[in-house]
């Protein structure tokens, strides 16, 4: 255990209801995007492993070819609760199936009610000389997507690439780590900070936790559980073979090792910590390896793929995942390209990956990754694409949704509320 891990250690056992600010004193760089082959009728398209921060000029290029793509037609022309060029809509028979109840996902077994939180903070490359990895923090309205305001870069030479929610809607955790190429001496490095916004959605301070954990941490592979004592997060080793998923809580830290093509990403935790949801590759060679997977946050350190358990998997890919508060339902986004390119966002049963309801179907998207962040309560979630395309406001209990015309500009990369 590092002195990173130490100081978030102690003060979750401080109780993290009643930490502090100043009880918290001073509380990657990306790998190169990966491609996997993707086949469709005889020929071989190609889809990104998405959530891995590419260098700008070469963002550029890839949103000029995504663009130049046929958008896809929607399932259905109009739904009250949409943009009207961004999505389908929910499918027919989105209630309970037999396979589970959308309530088992519920403390208490009650569907949240209410309005979702009010802001959420997304990241977002810039064009910065000699750091392909730069990125600015933005405070979103989650009403309007518009920009509320910025965070400040974290020190000379680091810029945020992932951010999580704490304890409450105004409280956040994030990652930073150097600007340069990564597995360099200047990118192998993460440093965690702890946020916090007033009412207005402004920063109203940041506090370092300490040394820098080693290795670099990409967008959507941070986590914190809603009780906010639990954070996850996986980064990956200068040192060939030595990524790592780590878990801190009162307890301690733990730690398990992966070798790629396995990459856990898009992590989500349960709101007691006690589980850990993430989207990854199953070590194969196939266009089926992206697969929805949880980890029990007290299992033995070692090997991950010989403690991890596979709740879904999906003829093209399961794109990202949230748990639900209880941990007993998944919430999938799964990329499909047959028979034509769209997103589906559904519930699922966590102990036997049986479907209890869709949520919603994304169409008029092109090739392209799609990331899905809930809020700590499991009742809205951001939907987005990766390149520059829209947001949605998903409501996970009704399917109704809403656009958010956040500018190309600000268009971020990672996003949690």
């Amino acid at each position: 255990m590092n002195e990173l891990e130490d100081r978030l250690r102690d003060a979750f056992r401080a109780d993290a209801k009643t930490v502090r600010p100043e009880s918290i004193r001073h509380l990657g760089d990306r790998p190169v995007r990966h491609f996997r082959p993707m086949v469709r009728s005889g020929q071989v398209e190609v889809k990104p492993h998405r959530k891995v921060l590419i260098p700008l000029a070469a963002a550029s290029v890839a949103v000029i070819a995504i663009a130049a793509m046929v958008v896809v037609p929607g399932l259905s022309s109009s739904h009250r609760s949409g943009g009207p060029a961004a999505h389908g809509g929910p499918a027919a028979g989105g209630g309970p199936t037999a396979h589970g109840s959308l309530t088992a996902a519920y403390s208490g077994g009650r569907l949240p009610t209410g309005p979702p939180p009010k802001f959420f903070l997304g990241i977002t490359l810039i064009n910065r000389p000699g750091a392909d990895y730069a990125t600015v923090l933005n405070v979103y309205s989650s009403a309007t997507g518009r920009v509320v305001s910025q965070v400040s870069q974290p020190g000379p030479g680091r810029y945020y690439q992932a951010v999580a929610a704490g304890a409450d809607d105004r409280t956040f955790v994030a990652a930073a780590t150097p600007g340069s190429v990564p597995r360099t001496a200047r990118g192998c490095d993460t440093w965690l900070y702890d946020l916090r916004l007033n009412a207005h959605g402004k920063v109203i301070f940041t506090l370092e936790a300490g040394p820098p954990a080693p290795g670099f941490l990409g967008n959507s592979s941070l986590a914190v559980s809603a009780n906010g004592k639990v954070v996850s997060y996986a980064t990956n080793s200068c040192d060939a073979n030595k990524d790592r998923l780590t878990v801190v809580s009162p307890a301690g830290s733990k730690t398990w090792t992966y070798q790629r093509p396995t990459d856990p990403q898009s992590l989500s935790l349960s709101a007691d910590g006690d589980l850990l949801g993430f989207e990854s590759n199953s070590g194969n060679v196939a266009i089926t390896g992206d697969a929805a997977y949880v980890l029990r946050t007290h299992a033995t350190p070692g090997p991950l793929t010989q403690r991890w358990r596979k709740v879904l998997g999906a003829p093209d890919g399961v794109d990202s995942v949230a748990l639900s508060p209880t941990g007993a339902v998944t919430f999938a986004a799964v990329y499909s390209v047959h028979p034509r390119v769209h997103v589906t966002v559904s519930a699922y049963n966590t102990t036997t990956g049986q479907l209890i309801r869709t949520v919603r179907v994304f169409t008029k998207i092109q090739v392209e990754p799609t990331e899905i962040s809930a809020d700590k309560a499991g009742h809205f979630a951001i939907v987005y694409m990766t390149t520059l395309r829209g947001v949605q406001r998903l409501n996970l209990t009704t399917g109704q949704v809403k656009t958010l015309p956040v500018s190309r500009s600000d268009f971020p990369i990672d996003i949690a509320w």
